[in-house]
């Protein structure tokens, strides 16, 4: 499977699992937003990877050559400090509401786990870390990065 593929797949797990804040147009994207863009908004980008041979019959039984593939996501959650929704009768708001994305986002990367094994031949997806980013003043930004480690098999 190729990287923009992966990418796609993660985007659109989001999207179709995400309660969407805005009341039109997407919110998830596999690039960095501009200070301009609309907030809240999660951000999807490949960050790193590594490559192993292997022999796939270590996997599904046949001796096929391919690489194992180790590549890594970051999914960011943005927000501006003013950005707030209501679910039920609690409203988040500030560090509330970029955790609770955060928890959204975990949440359903592992409630999908076996779907994407199944479906797109993903070997394992593990969340490595998530972590608070400094308040950037500037912007009045919130952030969160999540990090997601994809493991999948590419033939040669």
């Amino acid at each position: 499977m190729k990287l923009i593929a992966i990418t796609n797949m993660l985007v659109s797990l989001l999207r179709d699992n995400l309660p969407n804040p805005h009341t039109s147009g997407q919110w998830i994207y596999s690039d960095y937003p501009l200070a301009t863009a609309t907030f809240p908004r999660i951000s999807v980008t490949q960050t790193s990877g590594s490559m192993t041979k292997e022999y796939i019959n270590n996997y599904i039984g046949n001796d096929t050559q391919a690489e194992l593939s180790n590549i890594e996501y970051e999914i960011d959650v943005w927000l501006k400090v003013n950005d707030r929704i209501t679910v039920g009768e609690d409203t988040y708001v500030g560090t509330k509401l970029r955790d609770y994305y955060t928890d959204l986002i975990i949440d359903t990367i592992l409630a999908n786990r076996q779907e994407l094994k199944e479906n797109y031949g993903i070997l394992d997806v593990d969340i490595i870390s998530y972590n608070s980013v400094t308040f950037e003043d500037d912007n009045q930004f919130h952030r969160k990065n999540i990090k997601v480690k994809l493991s999948v098999l590419r033939e040669i």
